[in-house]
């Protein structure tokens, strides 16, 4: 099973660095990038975590109600085999 995040990962800059200007420019776009990729780990922590929470939830949910109709099935059979010991009198 994976994990799909509704996060925006951002794709590497490419750099084609042919004098001062635009290597300053390469610099400016890979500023930009790691400010996003920054920006991208700290929504898959928040997704993550946020996944996580919601899923302990439901399974702790689907949890107690298997445990609550595994009693009910229990109450029913003692109910059903005490019904049937009283027959024997």
């Amino acid at each position: 099973m994976d994990w799909e995040p509704d996060c925006y990962k951002p794709s590497p800059p490419s750099f084609f660095v042919s004098d001062v200007d635009s290597y300053n420019m390469a610099v400016n776009e890979f500023n930009s990038y790691v400010s996003e990729a920054q920006t991208y780990s700290d929504c898959l922590l928040t997704e993550g975590e946020a996944d996580l929470r919601m899923l302990k939830k439901i399974i702790s949910n689907g949890v107690d109600e298997k445990r609550s109709e595994i009693r009910s099935d229990v109450d029913n059979a003692k109910s059903d085999l005490e019904l049937q010991g009283q027959m024997l009198r």
